[in-house]
C-alpha cells in the first residue's frame, strides 16, 4: 500500500512522513566505522597522534597561558549590538585616517637635507694665503740676515781677487804700444771734435766755404755778406771752446753780385788743447793699410758719401811702428761730410789726421748739397 493517496488532497499537502520501511533500511546499514583500515592509513595515523601527543605535552609560556583564555573568551562571547552612532563615528574615523596619512610624509630616515647650507672653504682659503704669506717672509728674511748677508761681506773680497787674478800681465812692450796708440788717437779726436764744432757753427749769414788741418795747424774761412755780420761771428766763436783761441787772421772783400767778405779764422794752442783733455783708449786698432783703406770706404757709404780716389802708400817708421798714409777723395752734402768725421772721431782707432781740407766745390753760391773732402790719414801698425 503507497503511503500517500495522491488522489486525496489532504494527503497530497501534507508534509512528508517517512516511510517505516525505509527507517528499517537505516537501522539494518553497518557503520562505515566497522570497515577493515588499509595498513598505511594505520601508519599514518600513528605518526599524527605521536607528533599530536608530543605537542600537547609541551609546556605552555606565560604570553600563551594569558592569551588563551582572552582568545576563548573572545570567541565565546556573543558579539554585542552596536549602536547606529558608534557605527557613524567608526566610519568617520575611516575617512579620516587617509587623509591624515596623505598629509603627513612618509618617515625617511637616510636622506640628504636639501636646504641644508653647504661647506664654505673661505676659512681653508685665508688660512692657505696666511701660511703662503708667512713661509715668503720666512724665505725673505732668512735670503737677506742669513744667507746674503754673509755673501755680501766677502763680496768686494772676492771681486779683488777675482780682478787680480783675471788682469793679465802685460809686457812693456804692449805697455808702450798701448800707450803710443792712446796719444795718437788723443789727438785725432781732440782735432775732429774742435772741426765739426766750427762746422755746426756756421749759419747762413756766416758760410764755411773751407777747413784745413795740416799737422798741428787749423784754420777756417767764413763768408759774410758785409763787415758786420762777419765781426758778430767773430766774437761768437771766440768763447766757444774753453781754452781754445780763435783769431781773425785777415780778411778780403769780394766785389760783385754775389760779393761779399771773406775773414781767416787761425785755431791757436789746439796741441795745448789735445794735451790737456781726457786719454781717449784705442779699442780697435788697424792690422794693416789695406784694412784701413777698406773701413774709410765702408764709413763713407754709411754716412752717403761718394769716394773718389784713394790709395795707401808706406812713409817710413816712428818709434818702432810702421807708418803707412791713406789718402782719400769724398763729395757729398755738408751735413753727410760733418757726421762722417764725426764717426772717425769716435772709432777708437790708431790713426790721425795728417792732413784735412773740406771746402764748397761751388765758390759762388756754397751750396750745402756740394762740398768736398780730403783726407790723408797716418796709420801706425
Amino acid at each position: 500500500m503507497a503511503d500517500y493517496d495522491l488522489l486525496n488532497e489532504d494527503d497530497f499537502f501534507s508534509p512528508s512522513k517517512p516511510s517505516p520501511k525505509k527507517e528499517e533500511d537505516k537501522k539494518e546499514e553497518p557503520p562505515a566505522s566497522s570497515e577493515p583500515e588499509s595498513e598505511e592509513e594505520d601508519i599514518f595515523k600513528d605518526i599524527d597522534q605521536t607528533i599530536q601527543k608530543s605537542i600537547e605535552e609541551l609546556p605552555l609560556g606565560e604570553d600563551e597561558q594569558a592569551e588563551q583564555p582572552a582568545e576563548e573568551s573572545s570567541f565565546s562571547a556573543e558579539p554585542e549590538e552596536e549602536s547606529f552612532e558608534s557605527i557613524k563615528q567608526e566610519l568617520e574615523e575611516e575617512e579620516s585616517e587617509p587623509n591624515e596619512a596623505a598629509a603627513a610624509p612618509p618617515i625617511i630616515t637616510d636622506y640628504e637635507d636639501e636646504k641644508q647650507e653647504k661647506i664654505s672653504y673661505k676659512p681653508f682659503i685665508i688660512g692657505g694665503v696666511i701660511v703662503v704669506l708667512l713661509i715668503v717672509v720666512f724665505l725673505v728674511i732668512y735670503n737677506v740676515y742669513w744667507k746674503t748677508g754673509p755673501e755680501v761681506a766677502t763680496q768686494p773680497a772676492e771681486k779683488k781677487q777675482e780682478a787680480v787674478e783675471s788682469k793679465p800681465k802685460i809686457s812693456p812692450e804692449e805697455l808702450k804700444k798701448q800707450q803710443f796708440y792712446s796719444s795718437v788717437y788723443t789727438q785725432t779726436k781732440n782735432n775732429l771734435n774742435l772741426t765739426t764744432g766750427y762746422l755746426l757753427s756756421a749759419t747762413k749769414k756766416a758760410r764755411l766755404t773751407s777747413f784745413l788741418i795740416y799737422g798741428n795747424e787749423m784754420m777756417f774761412e767764413i763768408f759774410s755778406p758785409n763787415r758786420e755780420q762777419l765781426a758778430k761771428y767773430s766774437l761768437e766763436i771766440r768763447d766757444k771752446v774753453p781754452g781754445v783761441k780763435v783769431m781773425l787772421d785777415n780778411t778780403s772783400i769780394r766785389p760783385g753780385k754775389n760779393g761779399g767778405v771773406f775773414g781767416l779764422f787761425r785755431v791757436q794752442s789746439s796741441a795745448a788743447a789735445a794735451g790737456s783733455s781726457e786719454a781717449a783708449t784705442v779699442t780697435n786698432p788697424f792690422g794693416s793699410a789695406a784694412e784701413a783703406q777698406r773701413w774709410l770706404s765702408s764709413l763713407a757709404d754709411y754716412n752717403k758719401l761718394k769716394v773718389g780716389k784713394t790709395r795707401n802708400r808706406a812713409v817710413g817708421k816712428k818709434q818702432g811702428f810702421s807708418v803707412y798714409e791713406i789718402d782719400t777723395e769724398l763729395t757729398g752734402s755738408y751735413e753727410n761730410c760733418t757726421s762722417f768725421l764725426q764717426s772717425v772721431a769716435n772709432s777708437g782707432k790708431n790713426a790721425e789726421i795728417y792732413k784735412l781740407t773740406f771746402n764748397a766745390i761751388d765758390q759762388k753760391s756754397f751750396k750745402t748739397s756740394k762740398y768736398q773732402l780730403k783726407l790723408i790719414l797716418k796709420v801706425y801698425i
